[in-house]
């Protein structure tokens, strides 16, 4: 069944057998995958920015990048699950840590701890995205001379993605507004080499009108969230998290909400109690929503556009979820 009205449709399927439903890359892609850690000096600003890269080992063709950043107390190792799946697919998938807002902050004293969301403040965010532009500097001058990647990444179609406070960092670069200081005034940290984003847990800025803050991201966006998303720091509800998307303006915009998809089952790191059957549906289905996102936006692959907005997409789903397109 298809809804339509003026600011989007709404994919919504009925349970489907096996065999009715068209999948999209969900296995294992045809490149074997390397990773390599990197550690950084941004000299200008006085601050580490360590990196770890999943690339394809054996690509003859240049690969479109992709970064991610990971949420409030994680590491470089965050988003493993994406990295991984997408490298084997051809891309490079450059995970960023950022100082301030990594896993130091869980080594506090119990006061600290007690007040972790404190780490989410302005500063912080534009931290991150100033480290995101850096590492993109990095990607290129790789690009020209390292003895690995050489001549080997196509530095013209490079997308973003985060979980959760890596999420507002990755609106931030692809151009989100947002209200600073004492006078309200509007900042943006826009990062223009970014071709596509896609944030996990998108965040809810609580500075100035959404309609302006998110209204001025223009590159397509592939948002996801669950009716468990709940916060697990602040005050932020499932139910929030589509405030970003419905505030987008343009074309190009998506919203998968998964049935029961909690806060952590898109990290893309391995829970301490493990996965269960839910979380691992969950993940298939973001690997395939993932990989058809930048093949259709980095590669412009038409047939990948096509799956996202016609019924196959949302037949993947096999009711348990929704997809809504802008």
């Amino acid at each position: 069944m298809i809804i339509c009205n003026a600011v989007y449709f709404v994919l919504l399927m009925s349970a489907m057998t096996a065999t009715n439903i068209t999948s999209y890359k969900a296995d294992e892609g045809p490149f074997a995958v390397e990773a390599r850690y990197l550690d950084w000096q941004d000299d200008v600003r006085d601050r580490p920015i360590p990196v770890k890269i999943y690339y394809p080992s054996a690509t003859t063709e240049k690969s479109p990048v992709v970064l991610f950043s990971h949420g409030l107390g994680g590491t470089r190792e965050g988003g493993e699950a994406w990295g991984r799946h997408w490298a084997g697919y051809g891309y490079i998938s450059v995970h960023v840590q950022h100082i301030g807002s990594d896993d130091k902050v869980l080594r506090g004293t119990p006061e600290q701890l007690n007040n972790i969301a404190s780490a989410l403040n302005a500063e912080n965010w534009i931290n991150r995205a100033k480290d995101v532009s850096f590492v993109l500097d990095k990607i290129e001058a790789m690009n020209r001379t390292d003895a690995v990647f050489s001549n080997k990444i196509d530095c013209a179609r490079i997308g973003m993605s985060g979980h959760s406070f890596g999420s507002a960092t990755t609106l931030g670069v692809c151009g989100q507004r947002i209200a600073y200081g004492a006078g309200g005034r509007e900042i943006s940290f826009e990062d223009r080499r970014i071709a596509a984003g896609v944030v996990f847990s998108p965040s809810v800025t609580k500075r100035g009108d959404p309609q302006t803050a998110f209204g001025s991201i223009k590159v397509p966006m592939m948002n996801f969230t669950g009716t468990k998303d709940d916060s697990p720091v602040t005050t932020t509800k499932a139910a929030d998290r589509r405030i970003p998307f419905d505030n987008m303006k343009g074309k190009d915009k998506y919203l998968v909400i998964f049935d029961g998809g909690d806060h952590w089952v898109f990290s893309g790191t391995k829970r301490i109690r493990g996965e269960n059957e839910h979380d691992k549906a969950i993940h298939n289905y973001i690997r395939m929503f993932t990989t058809a996102f930048w093949d259709a936006y980095l590669r412009g692959d038409k047939k990948a556009q096509k799956w996202l907005a016609g019924e196959s997409a949302a037949a993947c789903l096999a009711g348990n979820g929704v997809l809504e397109i802008k």
